[in-house]
């Protein structure tokens, strides 16, 4: 999720609780006011809320409810998508997880192992039992770029199969800068 939409979503979750929390606590409080308000609008509807604790009952479970999941969209909004994606293959005596991080760690030790890349991160993307990789790169000056990327895109799927039997669906690579390798002086 990206930044702004999870403040977005934190502000809205804090906007709510404060509702559904006075909500509640008029509720729970039968405040005169709130009793003298029930009071009007029953005569006029027909329906005598004051009479039927039920009514109260089910206002009381429904601010409950409205408040709790207020809290659970603000932890959304401030965890994000920390939750740990993961692929989970079956086998004859159980099954193998295999998470996110596995697979950012092989493709950046394929990276690592090529050479010609000055700096690199992975995001993995698992939809549907597939993996899609995104790299992006700093490569040195003095290499052929699209024969490295296309050399490192083959080894990364290579790599992601055979450790790990799960088919790969992409391989973006992103070029975010070339950079000279400075040699320090010797003396």
């Amino acid at each position: 999720m990206k930044f702004f939409s999870r403040i977005m979503l934190m502000l809205y979750s804090v906007l709510m609780l404060f509702v559904w929390g006075c909500m509640l606590l008029v509720t729970m409080f039968q405040l005169h006011y709130v009793q003298v308000v029930l009071r009007r609008t029953g005569e006029v509807i027909g329906i005598p809320f004051l009479e039927q604790p039920a009514v109260w009952l089910l206002f009381v479970v429904i601010c409950l409810g409205g408040f709790f999941f207020s809290i659970y969209t603000f932890l959304i909004g401030f965890y994000g998508d920390k939750e740990f994606k993961s692929i989970v293959k079956d086998n004859s005596i159980g099954f193998i997880k295999i998470s996110a991080a596995t697979f950012e760690n092989i493709v950046l030790n394929v990276i690592r192992k090529l050479g010609g890349i000055k700096d690199a991160r992975a995001v993995i993307k698992i939809n549907e039992g597939e993996v899609s990789v995104i790299v992006h790169a700093t490569f040195l000056a003095d290499v052929n770029i699209p024969v490295l990327c296309e050399e490192s895109q083959s080894r990364i799927v290579q790599s992601i199969e055979q450790c790990t039997g799960v088919k790969t669906s992409s391989v973006k690579m992103i070029v975010d800068g070339v950079q000279h390798a400075y040699r320090g002086r010797v003396e």
